[in-house]
């Protein structure tokens, strides 16, 4: 949401929290992909639990 008393823009942690998890799994997603056929796809890289890492909804100031 923007704000024009302010001139920022506040993006909610939930939201913040879903780009955040869309990231993580795409990247697990291409060190898999690009790790094939060598010893490093045989390693597991775990989920992280993001919710516990984003606590706030950030506030961005335009200008």
């Amino acid at each position: 949401m923007i704000n024009d008393e302010t001139k920022s823009l506040t993006i909610p942690k939930g939201f913040l929290n879903h780009l955040a998890m869309l990231t993580i799994g795409t990247t697990r997603g291409i060190l898999h992909a690009k790790t094939e056929n060598t010893s490093f796809n045989t390693f597991v890289v775990p989920a992280i639990n993001l919710s516990d890492l984003i606590h706030e909804d950030a506030v961005i100031r335009l200008i």
